[in-house]
């Protein structure tokens, strides 16, 4: 995330963060791009700020903290097509080298068994190919 956040603030983009305060008092914390800051107590109310401060969402290749946010995303835009959710924003998964393969075959074993009706239009499935 940081070589991203780095490139968008080259090129003339804002940059603010938001980072997890069991994070921070560990020194993990980004320092010199990164336009505002803040830090939260709570990962809900870090992911609900992460989520209302963007335009769109990427998942990038990532472990359990980058599943639940993936998660949290989906759902929220599962719940806005039957009426419930709050986030109208395009989710796009990096599916790099088919990292994500086993996780978008389950979304649609849940669509096959009708746990879930549709897999919801706002995620992408982005999968970049290497030039010859």
């Amino acid at each position: 995330m940081g070589y991203i956040s780095k490139k968008h603030k080259e090129i003339g983009g804002t940059v603010k963060g938001v980072n997890l305060k069991l994070f921070h008092d560990q020194g993990h914390t980004a320092e010199g791009y990164i336009d505002t800051f803040e830090v939260e107590e709570t990962l809900y109310i870090r992911k609900k700020k992460l989520i209302d401060y963007s335009d769109f969402i990427v998942v990038l290749p990532g472990g359990i903290g980058t599943a639940d946010e993936f998660f949290d995303v989906l759902t929220h835009l599962h719940m806005s097509e039957i009426g419930g959710g709050v986030i109208n924003k395009k989710l796009y998964l990096y599916n790099k080298e088919g990292y994500w393969n086993d996780l978008l075959a389950w979304i649609q074993k849940s669509v096959d068994f009708g746990m879930l009706s549709q897999i919801p239009e706002e995620l992408v499935i982005v999968k970049l190919y290497r030039r010859a």
